[in-house]
């Protein structure tokens, strides 16, 4: 008999199954958003690109590529035990997981099972949205030591926002920055609360995700966005102040090829900004909304009133390094 709305919300405990029938992926996902019970998922197919989509877009405790549910169930993953208190989310953490530090036998079981787990050595990493997200949202992405966050941080954002029509800035605070010495780092904990009571602003949110992706290279980080939000327009902001050294970056091409970019001028770097390696070899186009949904390589640079405030300055000053000169330049800026 045809399955009716009252099905789609029923456990039945019995030897009863309703049968959705989807042309798409997209259409499966809303359906088990809108119907699922957030437990245990699975999709077989044999593409590649569809598994993704699905493991990527479903936030429920265990999402699984060509494995029976009841893999999940009772025995959990074949350890033979149910995990922490319960079969349903874990208690640390929500979404589609993996083990991290899983013996090597359990992962080459779950690989020929099917499951979706990389090798020991590479494991899956559940990435939680630092914010609201949805298919076609415009984030902005502003990475950085924060060390500490100032109002010229502020002003990138602010400027990305207005000119770009972004939905939200999202403030990357690295662990390590690898091209700065870890001496005089404040530790990340204190960065990222000093940062988001520097941002009090409803549309910038500051997350130190990469503790959890694990990546020490912007190019890694902006794989892990692109790969966990593959939906989201993502545009990255850059200072005209770092543009000279952006030809230092790790594989500073490939963020270039992945990703539109918006240059954000700084007092005293205008002629710097357009002598700058990145932009002598590509083009730079308008400064306006559609730069974010332009196919990469897309590079604008963006102009506005103009803040003098860096983190170096303000460590400085903190230090007695500063004279009465660069005392007055950092003042005036508030």
């Amino acid at each position: 008999m045809p399955a009716t709305e009252v099905d789609w919300r029923t456990e039945y405990l019995d030897a009863t199954l309703a049968v959705k029938v989807v042309d798409d992926v997209e259409e499966a996902i809303r359906h088990i958003e809108t119907y699922g019970s957030d437990h245990t998922e699975s999709i077989v197919t044999e593409d590649a690109v569809v598994a993704e989509r699905f493991l990527a877009a479903l936030d429920s405790a265990i999402v699984m590529w060509n494995v029976s549910t009841q893999f999940a169930d009772g025995g959990e993953f074949g350890m033979g035990a149910e995990i922490g208190i319960g079969t349903g989310k874990l208690q640390c953490a929500r979404g589609p997981w993996a083990w991290s530090s899983s013996p090597r036998h359990i992962c080459r079981a779950w690989c020929w099972s099917g499951a979706r787990l990389r090798h020991a050595g590479e494991p899956c990493r559940w990435l939680r949205p630092p914010g609201p997200v949805a298919d076609g949202m415009r984030i902005g992405l502003l990475g950085g030591s924060f060390n500490p966050a100032h109002e010229g941080h502020l002003y990138v954002s602010d400027v990305a926002l207005k000119r770009l029509r972004l939905d939200y800035v999202w403030w990357l605070v690295t662990p390590q920055n690898p091209l700065k010495a870890s001496k005089g780092l404040a530790p990340l904990e204190t960065r990222v609360c000093q940062a988001r009571k520097i941002a009090h602003h409803p549309r910038i949110i500051v997350t130190d995700l990469e503790r959890c992706t694990r990546t020490h290279y912007s190019v890694d980080t902006l794989k892990a966005l692109q790969r966990r939000f593959p939906r989201v327009h993502f545009v990255w902001l850059i200072g005209s102040d770092n543009l000279a050294i952006f030809r230092r970056w790790k594989r500073w091409e490939e963020i270039v090829a992945r990703i539109p970019i918006a240059v954000i001028q700084r007092p005293g770097t205008t002629l710097a900004s357009l002598n700058a390696q990145i932009i002598q070899r590509f083009a730079v186009r308008r400064g306006d909304e559609t730069l974010v949904t332009e196919k990469p390589p897309a590079i604008a640079i963006l102009d506005g009133k103009r803040n003098a405030q860096s983190s170096t300055a303000i460590r400085a000053l903190a230090a007695g390094g500063l004279g009465a000169r660069d005392s007055a330049v950092l003042n005036s800026v508030h």
